[in-house]
Protein backbone atom coordinates (compact mmCIF):
# COMPACT_ATOMS: atom_id res chain seq x y z
CA UNK A 1 0.00 0.00 0.00
CA UNK A 2 1.55 3.34 -1.14
CA UNK A 3 1.74 6.14 1.44
CA UNK A 4 -0.86 7.68 -0.86
CA UNK A 5 -3.61 5.15 -0.86
CA UNK A 6 -3.18 4.67 2.59
CA UNK A 7 -3.75 8.42 3.73
CA UNK A 8 -7.06 8.97 0.99
CA UNK A 9 -7.88 5.32 3.14
CA UNK A 10 -7.66 7.31 6.57
CA UNK A 11 -9.27 10.37 5.08
CA UNK A 12 -12.33 8.57 3.87
CA UNK A 13 -12.16 6.28 6.95
CA UNK A 14 -12.47 9.86 9.07
CA UNK A 15 -15.15 11.43 6.76
CA UNK A 16 -17.00 8.33 6.77
CA UNK A 17 -16.53 7.71 10.74
CA UNK A 18 -17.93 11.04 11.91
CA UNK A 19 -20.97 10.27 9.65
CA UNK A 20 -21.96 6.76 9.52
CA UNK A 21 -23.50 5.73 13.14
CA UNK A 22 -22.69 1.90 11.90
CA UNK A 23 -19.17 2.76 11.25
CA UNK A 24 -18.29 4.10 14.17
CA UNK A 25 -20.19 1.35 16.06
CA UNK A 26 -17.89 -1.51 13.85
CA UNK A 27 -14.80 0.68 14.34
CA UNK A 28 -15.23 0.99 18.46
CA UNK A 29 -15.88 -2.96 18.37
CA UNK A 30 -12.99 -3.95 16.08
CA UNK A 31 -10.84 -1.46 18.43
CA UNK A 32 -11.63 -3.32 21.54
CA UNK A 33 -11.23 -6.73 19.86
CA UNK A 34 -7.66 -5.89 18.88
CA UNK A 35 -6.31 -4.33 22.41
CA UNK A 36 -8.03 -7.48 24.07
CA UNK A 37 -5.75 -9.47 22.04
CA UNK A 38 -2.55 -8.06 23.15
CA UNK A 39 -0.92 -7.95 19.73
CA UNK A 40 2.91 -8.25 19.57
CA UNK A 41 2.54 -4.73 17.56
CA UNK A 42 1.09 -2.88 20.34
CA UNK A 43 4.40 -3.36 22.55
CA UNK A 44 5.60 0.05 21.96
CA UNK A 45 2.36 1.81 22.41
CA UNK A 46 1.04 -0.74 25.73
CA UNK A 47 2.44 1.48 28.47
CA UNK A 48 1.34 4.33 27.05
CA UNK A 49 -1.89 5.73 29.72
CA UNK A 50 -4.19 6.48 26.60
CA UNK A 51 -3.38 2.39 25.89
CA UNK A 52 -2.78 0.86 29.57
CA UNK A 53 -5.85 2.34 31.22
CA UNK A 54 -7.94 1.59 27.97
CA UNK A 55 -9.85 -1.39 29.38
CA UNK A 56 -9.76 -0.41 32.83
CA UNK A 57 -12.23 -0.32 35.54
CA UNK A 58 -13.69 3.49 36.05
CA UNK A 59 -12.03 3.91 38.79
CA UNK A 60 -8.35 3.65 37.90
CA UNK A 61 -9.75 5.97 34.35
CA UNK A 62 -10.89 8.35 37.13
CA UNK A 63 -7.12 7.71 39.05
CA UNK A 64 -5.29 8.24 35.55
CA UNK A 65 -7.14 10.60 33.68
CA UNK A 66 -4.58 13.20 33.43
CA UNK A 67 -2.10 11.22 32.91
CA UNK A 68 -4.66 9.50 29.96
CA UNK A 69 -5.75 12.17 28.50
CA UNK A 70 -1.73 14.32 28.53
CA UNK A 71 -0.70 10.42 26.51
CA UNK A 72 -3.34 11.86 24.32
CA UNK A 73 -1.99 14.82 23.54
CA UNK A 74 1.50 14.11 23.34
CA UNK A 75 0.89 12.32 20.04
CA UNK A 76 0.98 15.44 19.04
CA UNK A 77 3.52 16.98 20.69
CA UNK A 78 0.99 18.67 22.71
CA UNK A 79 -0.08 18.57 26.67
CA UNK A 80 -2.54 19.85 28.89
CA UNK A 81 -0.52 22.57 30.20
CA UNK A 82 0.33 23.99 26.29
CA UNK A 83 -3.78 24.22 24.83
CA UNK A 84 -6.12 26.50 25.55
CA UNK A 85 -8.27 25.67 28.36
CA UNK A 86 -11.46 25.07 25.76
CA UNK A 87 -9.65 22.32 23.70
CA UNK A 88 -8.65 20.75 26.88
CA UNK A 89 -11.87 19.95 28.11
CA UNK A 90 -13.48 19.34 24.96
CA UNK A 91 -10.57 16.80 24.46
CA UNK A 92 -10.99 15.55 27.17
CA UNK A 93 -14.41 15.01 27.44
CA UNK A 94 -14.19 13.30 23.78
CA UNK A 95 -11.31 10.87 25.04
CA UNK A 96 -13.52 9.58 27.65
CA UNK A 97 -16.27 8.03 25.12
CA UNK A 98 -13.43 5.61 23.60
CA UNK A 99 -12.96 3.67 26.62
CA UNK A 100 -15.23 0.82 26.86
CA UNK A 101 -16.20 1.92 31.01
CA UNK A 102 -17.75 4.67 29.41
CA UNK A 103 -19.19 3.67 26.06
CA UNK A 104 -22.64 4.76 25.46
CA UNK A 105 -25.18 3.04 22.68
CA UNK A 106 -24.36 4.35 19.36
CA UNK A 107 -27.09 4.73 16.60
CA UNK A 108 -28.66 7.11 14.15
CA UNK A 109 -29.34 9.69 17.04
CA UNK A 110 -26.75 8.56 19.50
CA UNK A 111 -23.21 9.33 17.43
CA UNK A 112 -20.15 10.46 17.26
CA UNK A 113 -21.50 13.99 16.48
CA UNK A 114 -23.72 14.06 19.81
CA UNK A 115 -20.32 13.29 22.02
CA UNK A 116 -18.69 16.76 20.19
CA UNK A 117 -22.25 18.53 21.11
CA UNK A 118 -22.00 17.14 24.72
CA UNK A 119 -18.53 18.12 24.95
CA UNK A 120 -18.79 21.73 23.99
CA UNK A 121 -22.18 21.91 26.64
CA UNK A 122 -19.67 20.70 28.95
CA UNK A 123 -17.29 23.28 28.27
CA UNK A 124 -19.53 26.36 28.17
CA UNK A 125 -20.91 25.78 31.28
CA UNK A 126 -17.50 24.77 32.71
CA UNK A 127 -17.82 29.01 33.57
CA UNK A 128 -21.36 28.65 35.38
CA UNK A 129 -21.91 27.73 38.85
CA UNK A 130 -24.12 25.03 37.87
CA UNK A 131 -24.53 22.43 34.86
CA UNK A 132 -27.85 20.57 35.44
CA UNK A 133 -27.93 17.78 32.89
CA UNK A 134 -30.90 14.86 32.63
CA UNK A 135 -28.33 12.79 31.01
CA UNK A 136 -26.87 10.39 34.15
CA UNK A 137 -24.13 9.21 32.18
CA UNK A 138 -23.32 12.79 30.79
CA UNK A 139 -22.74 14.37 34.37
CA UNK A 140 -20.54 11.79 34.80
CA UNK A 141 -18.07 12.31 32.68
CA UNK A 142 -18.68 15.92 32.93
CA UNK A 143 -17.73 15.48 36.92
CA UNK A 144 -14.83 13.75 35.73
CA UNK A 145 -13.25 16.44 33.51
CA UNK A 146 -13.97 18.96 35.75
CA UNK A 147 -12.82 17.52 39.36
CA UNK A 148 -9.29 16.05 37.28
CA UNK A 149 -9.23 20.39 36.21
CA UNK A 150 -10.33 21.72 39.09
CA UNK A 151 -12.68 23.19 37.50
CA UNK A 152 -15.63 24.65 40.47
CA UNK A 153 -18.70 24.08 38.45
CA UNK A 154 -21.26 21.23 40.29
CA UNK A 155 -22.77 18.75 37.78
CA UNK A 156 -26.43 17.80 39.48
CA UNK A 157 -29.52 16.26 37.40
CA UNK A 158 -31.94 17.95 37.55
CA UNK A 159 -33.64 16.42 40.69
CA UNK A 160 -31.03 16.71 43.15
CA UNK A 161 -30.56 20.36 41.69
CA UNK A 162 -34.15 20.90 42.94
CA UNK A 163 -34.00 19.37 46.35
CA UNK A 164 -30.42 20.60 47.09
CA UNK A 165 -30.07 24.52 45.36
CA UNK A 166 -32.39 27.49 47.23
CA UNK A 167 -32.65 29.90 44.21
CA UNK A 168 -32.35 33.38 45.23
Amino acid sequence: MSPELLMDFIEALRIDLLSDHRIQKKFRNSLKEIMALGNPAFSAIENMPLYKYWLSTKEEIIENFESIVNSFLSITGKSTDTIPFGEKIITSYNILVFFPAYWETIDRRNNTNNVTTDAEHVLLASSSRYFVCGDDKMVEKASLVYTTFGIKTKVMTPDIFMRTVKVE
